[in-house]
């Protein structure tokens, strides 16, 4: 049973715009990793940033495309349903084929790139969206303001 959030303006903001929220909130993770990273080098500034984006951007892109139609919507056209988890399967296979050619593009253009920095923003963002995705979940599941 999940706890319902107290109502804050970034709750409010999370159940109002979700996907908003995510992309923002990857965001800041990608340039809060980057500062941290700054403290070894420039080098490994930009390698933990690009490690981040390679998670972020197929990840946005996923949300955006999966989430095109609204609960609302949804609720009103039952028929839709089928749509919405061809959406999904179609967003995944994007987002997986977006990952890859992101890591591809990073490994054969950047020169030099430090691996193990975008390797650590690769893995930061993956435990990031974790916890944006339970914040969001619990904003939407908590009612009132």
């Amino acid at each position: 049973m999940q706890t319902p959030l107290k109502s804050t303006p970034l709750s409010r903001f999370a159940r109002n715009q979700p996907v908003a929220f995510i992309v923002a909130a990857q965001t800041l993770v990608t340039l809060l990793a980057s500062l941290v990273a700054a403290g070894w080098g420039p080098s490994s500034a930009i390698a933990v940033a690009l490690g981040c984006c390679c998670y972020g951007l197929p990840t946005a892109l996923f949300v955006l495309y999966a989430f095109r139609v609204s609960p609302e919507r949804l609720a009103q056209s039952p028929h839709l349903a089928t749509w919405v988890v061809q959406s999904f399967y179609r967003g995944q296979a994007n987002k997986l084929a977006l990952t890859a050619l992101c890591f591809a593009a990073a490994f054969v253009l950047i020169e030099p790139l430090s691996v193990l920095a975008f390797m650590t923003g690769y893995c930061v963002m993956i435990p990031a969206h974790w916890v944006v995705s339970m914040f969001v979940s619990n904003a939407l599941a908590s009612t009132g303001d």
